[in-house]
């Protein structure tokens, strides 16, 4: 009865192109509902042990963790897969997928291996609490790389089914912290195979370090200054005031690739078939077009980005009085930050990968540095906001450029 409902909901019939609004809420639902998670959690839940330290360290160091390992691990499965539906079509995607799954997850998991005794080092993690680390770890990376699925096929109500369950499962088994990715990702593995048209094969890519290193890189190019103050100035680590400044970059650049960006993908494309089926002057007058739209949006993202920041700052400045200074900083901060974070991503459309590259290991290796040295975070934020500043301008006629020059797009997708 269950999965006669379920596939019924699921089928053909159900698809029909949604609103914006109703697609841009739904990309939204894993962190509506897993705030609203823990407004259910108890004194006692958090204040309960895993190992040597309490169930609320262990969901911050999951909260912060997850996120860039996510971004590693899917990285090469959205390329890899996308290379793939180009030239054969959606119907390749649960079989590909199932295919490239074993090998990256592996990679994945071995990265996470060699990060945790850096982690238990600094963190004074006991060896219960550093194997459930893991554990956790491995299994969202599951969850994440089975979710693609459900994201590349637009299949809504499975997304949103599978964050329901992850949440329900939170909230009734809180100190079973493993039941909520295991049976989301059993849900989603189940309308995998479901849709199998072919027998999936396990296969090597050569590009796959490649993909998992820029997926790590855009991971950590938003995550690493909160990792770094978590683990290197846990004192100086205020979870609210984190996870508040986040929720702007959430809403930005989820906008950015729900609207935006497949505006800017479907404009591009044009212009490279334009280049063997029109003349010059048609290609001339489509890239402009192009080059227009790219310079509206990114004027159009800041805009957004700047309100929704306004207002996340006069909240947090209300809530927390007592720490205007620190939050207006961070505000800053992480508005420039988010921006940033979208021209980068205009800029790979066009396979700029050199500007990404330099960039995201340059601002990596920056705040390293500072926060491992004696500065107050004050100071820090404030150091690292002159840097995205400059590097805010530097990038954006950068972009600007690179999508003025015809032969560059040529060369998109050779």
């Amino acid at each position: 009865m269950l999965e006669h409902g379920l596939m019924r909901i699921t089928s053909k019939r159900f698809w029909v192109r949604m609103p914006f609004g109703v697609e841009y809420l739904l990309h939204l639902a894993p962190v509506i509902l897993v705030s609203i998670v823990f407004l259910f959690l108890r004194e006692s839940v958090l204040t309960s042990r895993i190992g040597n330290k309490s169930f609320s360290e262990f969901i911050q160091v999951v909260a912060i963790s997850v996120p860039w390992l996510t971004q590693l691990a899917c990285m090469p499965l959205y390329a890899s897969i996308g290379n793939k539906v180009y030239r054969h079509g959606r119907k390749i995607i649960p079989s590909a997928l199932i295919g490239k799954i074993p090998i990256v997850f592996f990679l994945s998991i071995l990265f996470v291996i060699l990060l945790t005794p850096l982690l238990r080092h600094y963190l004074a993690w006991d060896d219960v609490f550093t194997r459930n680390y893991v554990i956790s770890c491995a299994l969202h990376i599951l969850f994440a790389q089975l979710m693609i699925f459900a994201v590349m096929l637009k299949k809504w109500p499975i997304w949103i089914l599978a964050w329901l369950i992850y949440s329900l499962a939170f909230i009734i088994f809180p100190k079973i912290w493993y039941l909520p990715p295991l049976l989301s990702a059993l849900f989603i593995l189940f309308f995998l195979l479901k849709k199998l048209t072919v027998a999936p094969k396990i296969e090597w890519e050569s590009k796959v370090i490649g993909w998992m290193t820029r997926g790590l890189v855009t991971g950590l190019v938003l995550w690493l200054d909160k990792i770094l103050l978590f683990v290197m100035r846990p004192t100086e680590f205020n979870s609210s005031i984190v996870f508040f400044s986040l929720i702007p970059n959430i809403l930005v650049v989820n906008y950015f690739y729900i609207l935006k960006s497949p505006l800017i993908e479907k404009h591009l494309t044009k212009t490279i078939e334009m280049i063997s089926k029109g003349s010059i002057e048609e290609f001339l007058t489509l890239k402009m077009e192009t080059y227009n739209i790219v310079r509206v949006s990114l004027i159009n993202l800041l805009v957004i980005n700047f309100f929704i920041s306004g207002v996340c700052l006069v909240i947090a400045s209300l809530i927390y009085p007592d720490q205007a200074s620190l939050i207006h900083v961070t505000f800053l901060f992480s508005l420039i930050l988010t921006f940033s974070i979208i021209l980068l991503n205009v800029l790979v459309l066009v396979k700029a990968y050199w500007h990404f590259s330099v960039f995201g290991l340059t601002y990596l290796t920056i705040v390293t540095l500072l926060f491992g040295s004696s500065l107050s975070l004050i100071s820090i934020l404030n150091f690292l906001l002159i840097i995205l500043i400059i590097s805010a301008f530097i990038l954006y006629f950068l972009t600007l450029k690179r999508w003025t020059t015809p032969h560059r797009l040529f060369f998109y997708k050779s």
